[in-house]
């Protein structure tokens, strides 16, 4: 923040604290809003735009309070001494402030993310004014701030076009425009059933809409609009409670042809909209229409209104061809300051992060923050996959295995995915009929399927790995010891020699009766097949620092979202076990492996026990020494004699 923006704010917060108790946030908020268009109509001579029902809330303000007027007046002496930038700080702030109507004002971090993705492009070579276009402009923060960033970079004047539904944000939107002097028309209709500017394509589109707001209102006219041949809607609609996609849709209509120089756009959404079945098709469409550019992952706490995790999907018409039928991925979750505490929002996007975004944008070279995926890997279809475990248990009568439902490359047959993933003891996998789903998971962009350098580097010596699912015979999900029914489950575990696997990686995987060993946290109990695998081996392999950190990665692992260790069943577990890499040397070199694994353990209980002696007894201190030397000769050791 400036000084300039900082005297300004604290300016407004010491009005809003003088009169704190007598209105609320709003009505001060509007009241001053208002102030400030009359303050420049009558310094400038300007006509101020149609504002009436934001007039007669600063009317209605005055009328309980005059005493009100000397505040009005000196905001106004104020304005005097403010320069441009200062006065549009001022209504950014006004139209920001404590409290937010009910609504999801655009915060500043989410503006100057679009205003960095869309800056970060080369302009067309059009010379002619830019226009930019907001299908759910609010009070046009976004829309404002993005045109002026564009003006900037073409030297050339930006149009402004909104509409809204809400009356008095329509008007905060006009009061807006006119003390920034912008080149702007607000109009009050809805967006999903109206165009209030037929005919008129733009170079930019942007949009923040309510995150998950539903339109089953509004089914009718976009069932309508999506049965037109030249309607909005060519990619048809998503499911009722979430309309993000029926406004990528809109923004994508009001661009400027591809054969006019073409247009971009940005739209802020939650995460449903990028994942959920409903609206598969509406992505698929984008990715045939070559029409999605990128997706940028954001900080959680962006938005006054909410902490949950936001992205931009931004949109072009006319790629440069480098980047045709490519989605570029961007993750800035880690980029973000804390908001101090006037903000609204809880976290602000730092300048490092807008630093990296035009970056990458300018520059799509793999980095730990961005990723390229054709559009063919966006697509997956569901298969089945069915292990030859003789039981599986995760509850009280609970005996089937469990199958598990894993998303395959469309561009893959089902045999040749099979064979990649499965080695020692290949299930049966079929495909799910009418499955086709295509998501854009930015996790799944940047978890790579290779194996970790130092499993790989095992392969070389001709080491095989296999999916801890394949090697296991019998599996027991035992819940922790809070639960009602572990005793039972525990018990149907009881009796034989078993490898024991904590959920949790960092807590060590046993061998032994589950009655006696187990302990109180959540684990499968797994009996392996003989002919595969040695026990001992596993769960040494499973303690190491690689397999305890296969561990972590395979949990949650090919799941929608992540699930938490505490939330965890028999299939989600089962999941886990499917998806655990495990190395798998021929058995006499496990069996070898295990034997040594057993003498350092042995070695390393005995060193403790001498450690612990040498300070109880310093005269046994020759004799400690005479045999540590033994087990681990060392030039430091024989240079203390």
């Amino acid at each position: 923040m400036t000084d300039e923006q900082r005297t300004v704010e604290q300016h407004l917060w010491r009005l809003f604290d003088s009169l704190r108790g007598h209105f609320s946030t709003d009505e001060v908020a509007d009241t001053l809003l208002w102030n400030a268009v009359d303050w420049k109509t009558q310094a400038t001579g300007l006509l101020a735009p149609e504002l009436d029902v934001l007039r007669r809330v600063a009317q209605h303000v005055r009328s309980r309070n005059p005493a009100l007027e000397p505040a009005l007046e000196g905001a106004q002496e104020v304005l005097d001494t403010y320069t441009p930038a200062q006065i549009r700080h001022y209504a950014r702030t006004l139209l920001r402030p404590l409290h937010h109507y009910g609504e999801f004002p655009t915060s500043a971090s989410l503006v100057k993310v679009a205003t960095a993705t869309l800056t970060a492009y080369e302009r067309s070579s059009r010379t002619d004014g830019v226009q930019v276009y907001d299908p759910a402009c609010g009070s046009a923060t976004l829309a404002l701030d993005v045109a002026r960033a564009l003006a900037d970079q073409a030297e050339s004047p930006v149009s402004i076009a909104g509409q809204d539904v809400n009356s008095l944000t329509v008007q905060r939107a006009r009061a807006h425009a006119f003390l920034v002097g912008a080149d702007a028309t607000f109009s009050l209709s809805n967006s999903l059933e109206e165009d209030a500017f037929p005919g008129r394509q733009f170079d930019y589109t942007v949009a923040e809409i309510p995150y998950n707001m539903a339109w089953r209102n509004n089914l009718a006219h976009c069932t309508a609009e999506a049965a037109r041949r030249d309607g909005r809607f060519p990619a048809g609609l998503p499911q009722p409670d979430n309309a993000s996609l029926l406004f990528a849709q809109i923004l994508l209509s009001k661009l400027r042809a591809p054969a006019d120089g073409g247009g971009r756009g940005i739209m802020f959404t939650a995460t449903g909209p990028l994942h959920d079945r409903g609206g598969s098709a509406i992505r698929t469409w984008l990715l045939d229409q070559d029409l999605l550019d990128a997706v940028v992952a954001l900080p959680e706490g962006l938005s006054a209104n909410t902490s949950i995790r936001l992205f931009a999907l931004v949109f072009s018409n006319s790629k440069p061809k480098p980047r045709r039928h490519k989605v570029q991925f961007i993750d800035l979750r880690g980029f973000y300051e804390d908001a101090h505490s006037r903000r609204p929002e809880r976290r602000v996007i730092s300048d490092a992060a807008l630093d990296e975004l035009s970056r990458s944008l300018r520059q799509p070279k793999p980095t730990s923050y961005s990723r390229t995926a054709s559009v063919n890997d966006l697509s997956f279809r569901q298969v089945s996959v069915l292990h030859h475990a003789t039981a599986a248990t995760g509850k009280p009568g609970q005996h089937h295995v469990p199958p598990l439902t894993k998303l395959a490359p469309v561009t893959a047959s089902t045999e040749t995915w099979r064979t990649a993933r499965y080695t020692a003891t290949p299930p049966d996998v079929r495909d799910v009929a009418n499955s086709q789903l295509t998501m854009f998971d930015v996790d799944r962009i940047f978890r790579t399927n290779r194996p970790p350098r130092a499993l790989r580097d095992l392969t070389q010596l001709g080491w095989k790995t296999a999916r801890l699912a394949e090697l296991t015979e019998h599996v027991c999900y035992v819940p922790s010891a809070k639960a009602a029914d572990r005793p039972v489950m525990l018990s149907a575990a009881t009796g034989e020699q078993a490898l024991i696997l904590p959920i949790e990686p960092h807590l060590d995987a046993v061998i032994g009766d589950p009655g006696e060993v187990a302990p109180d946290n959540r684990i499968l109990v797994l009996r392996t097949r003989d002919t595969h695998i040695d026990a001992e081996y596993l769960a040494g392999w499973l303690n190491s620092s690689l397999g305890r950190r296969l561990r972590s990665a395979a949990t949650g692992s090919d799941s929608d979202s992540y699930v938490s260790p505490r939330a965890m069943n028999l299939t989600q577990a089962w999941r886990m076990a499917d998806s655990l890499l495990i190395a798998l040397p021929e058995l006499p070199v496990q069996r070898e492996m295990a034997r040594t694994q057993r003498a350092l353990a042995t070695a390393g209980r005995h060193l403790d026990d001498s450690h612990r002696e040498l300070w109880n007894d310093p005269k046994r201190r020759s004799d400690i020494y005479r045999e540590a030397n033994r087990l681990i000769p060392s030039a430091d050791l024989v240079g203390l004699r």
